[in-house]
């Protein structure tokens, strides 16, 4: 009869304990790294992470952008300014009596100074 019971046997179970894994680069490249209980259950945290990652990148991207832009318009801008300047200068040399009298002569128009000072039509 002590022959019919048999001693259980133990199977010793593979301990997957997170806190047991130990980080090799062998098991990176083995893919045990990324299998294993550790990664898996963090894997929607990394997920998140890389998320915000591609974010960071492209705000960063469009900044950049944006400066550069920035940059090219406020040189546009100095230079439109400058223009502005060298016209105004022009139109205020034109605009100055003698040469207008000048330009007129030039032309050849025929128009003549006035020699009475103008005066306001009374009704």
């Amino acid at each position: 009869m002590k022959d019919d019971l048999k001693q259980p046997e133990f199977v010793q179970e593979e301990n997957n304990h997170p806190s047991d894994f130990k980080f090799s680069i062998r098991s990176l490249f083995d893919g045990k790294l990324i299998g294993s209980i550790l990664i898996i259950d963090r894997l929607p945290f990394i997920m998140f992470l890389a998320f915000w990652g591609v974010v960071y990148i492209g705000n960063r991207y469009h900044a950049e952008n944006i400066a550069r832009q920035t940059e090219s318009l406020s040189a546009q801008v100095k230079d439109l300014r400058a223009q502005s300047l060298i016209t105004s200068r022009d139109l205020m040399q034109l605009s100055r009596e003698q040469e207008v009298l000048r330009l007129i002569r030039a032309r050849g128009l025929g128009l003549q100074e006035p020699v009475r000072p103008p005066y306001k039509i009374k009704r």
